[in-house]
């Protein structure tokens, strides 16, 4: 599936993402922007070295997965010129997703963060002793009729 040079066209929209990301801004002051840069370079190294080794297992993965037949249908198509615009195209496919996925996280976490916050109340509820019974007020002697 060729996804070693999938990944090597998505670098240069993870690089834009990443940048867009980090707040990166013109009118940054030079000493700013430049530790800003080195740092989001050494993120996008990490980022790579980890594609990479996830690549270098994907044979396995795919081998355990999936069936011989299947593999070879798989060979098959993405041989065929279907199959390689297909691939071509993956990159534009993501980076057509990733504004949709950040927007439905933006939406998610204030959904997450409620649910996190009552999930904490009422483990704190649970957790907190219980008052002590209150004792209702004696009853007073009735005084004998006269």
């Amino acid at each position: 599936m060729q996804a070693d040079k999938l990944i090597d066209r998505m670098t240069g929209q993870m690089k834009q993402m990443a940048s867009q990301m980090s707040g990166l801004s013109p009118d940054m002051p030079p000493e700013q922007r430049a530790r800003a840069e080195a740092t989001q370079g050494k993120i996008m190294e990490l980022s790579m070295e980890m594609s990479k080794t996830l690549l270098s297992k994907m044979d396995t993965i795919y081998a355990d997965v999936f069936t011989e037949p299947e593999l070879k249908a798989m060979k098959a198509f993405y041989s065929s010129p279907e199959g390689a615009s297909a691939q071509l195209k993956q990159a534009d496919v993501a980076k057509r997703m990733m504004p949709l996925v950040q927007e439905l996280q933006r939406g998610l976490m204030p959904k997450i963060q409620q649910i996190m916050a009552e999930a904490q109340a009422e483990e704190a509820k649970a957790a907190a002793p219980m008052p002590a019974p209150v004792a209702a007020p004696a009853a007073k002697p009735t005084e004998p009729a006269k």
